[in-house]
């Protein structure tokens, strides 16, 4: 038996209510899926769009209403917005806030007063640093916690991490670098 119009937009109604009741555990799911299969997942659903029409149907409805929704949101706006000169600067702001609040659960402002309270220099070795630079300024996280320790120059955050945020390793190091020092020839 066939379903009629009202029926269907019911049906995708509770079930949009069911999905959004239960977000976390759906995105989890979906997280959990991508770690398992990878890349496979992307090609799988490239696939079903070049070979299903129906698919595809869906696929570019869904687009359109949300075009239609918002649209903002869509890609041509957000392809525009990204590249027009006079909002280019406010787009990557708005990426860099995405980011550091989904890496690091930090505002763009707490990051920057955390640079300001080291007075603008490196954690470590003491040079100035500048985010978005050449000689760039890092934040410094631990690997086991997600918790913010500090901001670094490029260096320092690249040499923290070869020795795999070990104080061990470290101290291996700089009791090496004692033991050696001065017995380079040139």
């Amino acid at each position: 038996m066939a379903r009629t119009p009202e029926q269907k937009a019911r049906y995708a109604e509770k079930e949009r209510q069911r999905r959004e009741a239960n977000r976390e555990e759906y995105n989890a799911k979906a997280r959990q899926r991508r770690e398992e299969k990878g890349d496979h997942i992307r090609a799988l659903d490239n696939a079903r769009y070049a070979n299903d029409p129906h698919v595809r149907e869906q696929k570019l409805s869904a687009a359109k209403r949300q075009r239609e929704t918002d649209p903002e949101g869509s890609r041509e706006y957000q392809r525009e917005y990204r590249t027009n000169p006079d909002t280019r600067p406010i787009a990557l702001s708005a990426q860099q806030r995405g980011y550091y609040r989904r890496e690091y659960g930090i505002t763009v402002e707490e990051r920057d007063a955390l640079h300001l309270s080291q007075g603008g220099r490196c954690a470590i070795c003491l040079e100035t640093t500048v985010f978005g630079s050449n000689t760039g300024a890092h934040l410094d996280h631990c690997h086991a916690t997600g918790k913010v320790r500090a901001v670094l120059c490029s260096a320092c955050n690249h040499g923290l991490g070869r020795f795999r945020d070990s104080p061990d390793l470290l101290r291996a190091a700089a009791a090496y670098i004692e033991k050696h020092r001065g017995d380079f020839t040139e």
